[in-house]
């Protein structure tokens, strides 16, 4: 055991499409998004102590090291990587929390930049996390997707037409964009819908513009950007921006501000099925 970890008895994990698109290296755990309970505490730890219920997202090069005959029951977790686990969460809430939370803040805080006020357009979410997060900013949220939200978001049907007339033909300030795919119309349509000054985030990493495209985004002064929430992980100059963003999903989640659920959950004994679920966006692992 070293000397900064812990050893930490999880009770549930968390795997999103990322783990699963990604999970080409045999020898790297799955396991990122987990809680759980502290069984034992390395001599050079501080923050935490033995029997405390804590959350950790993990880097996906890290190779957790698996105890209990290589059993899916406990692992050695580096003190960096661990916040608490609120006590009015569950182990199930928290880690489908997280995986949400932190995807949600990621694009609104960090990538788009959102002030109260100002509207959104919010294409193909997974999940209803974005969207409720947008409405505790004080954006007014537009998106596509079934009807079945209240309270300053307004469904659109009729993709572009009728947000281009709600309005009033001068756009919207932000694009948030979780389509995977994008034909030529698409991005016409979207670019179309963004005001002056507008910024599209998109979590396609094979998106390209032709030069009509470009054109349409420079006549506009607006600009692309790219999200993608694992990227603390793999900066540790920015790890307390992390750690602050994890506390915030937390704290948003506790106050009832979103709800996250799972698409799927399977047990540990499943867990092969489960990394080559490719119809699910949030899978839920639970230890028993």
């Amino acid at each position: 055991m070293e000397l900064n970890s812990y050893l930490i008895e999880i009770k549930t994990a968390a795997i999103t499409s990322y783990d699963i698109l990604f999970n080409t290296k045999k020898t790297a755990s799955p396991f990122r998004i987990i809680a759980g309970v502290i069984l034992e505490c390395g001599r050079c730890t501080s923050a935490y102590t033995r029997g405390m219920s804590v959350v950790a997202y993990l880097p996906s090069s890290l190779n957790l090291e698996m105890v209990r005959g290589g059993e899916f029951v406990s692992a050695y977790i580096p003190e960096l990587y661990l916040i608490k686990k609120p006590v009015e969460l569950s182990y199930e809430t928290a880690a489908i929390g997280i995986a949400s939370g932190i995807r949600a803040l990621t694009a609104l805080h960090y990538c788009l930049g959102v002030l109260e006020g100002e509207n959104i357009l919010i294409i193909g979410s997974p999940d209803l996390v974005p969207i409720h997060i947008a409405n505790s900013l004080g954006l007014v949220t537009y998106f596509t997707g079934k009807d079945d939200i209240k309270a300053r978001s307004h469904y659109i049907q009729d993709f572009p037409f009728s947000l281009i007339q709600e309005t009033g033909g001068l756009g919207v300030n932000h694009i948030l964009d979780f389509s995977l795919s994008h034909s030529a119309e698409h991005k016409i349509n979207i670019i179309s819908c963004l005001g002056l000054r507008g910024k599209w985030c998109i979590c396609d990493p094979n998106l390209q513009l032709d030069p009509p495209e470009s054109y349409q985004l420079y006549m506009r002064n607006s600009s692309l950007c790219y999200f993608n929430e694992d990227i603390w992980t793999h900066n540790g100059v920015e790890h307390g921006k992390f750690v602050h963003l994890m506390n915030l999903t937390l704290n948003r989640l506790k106050s009832g501000i979103f709800e996250a659920k799972p698409q799927r959950t399977y047990l540990v004994n499943q867990i092969h099925e489960a990394l080559t679920d490719f119809t699910s966006d949030l899978i839920l692992i639970k230890s028993s």
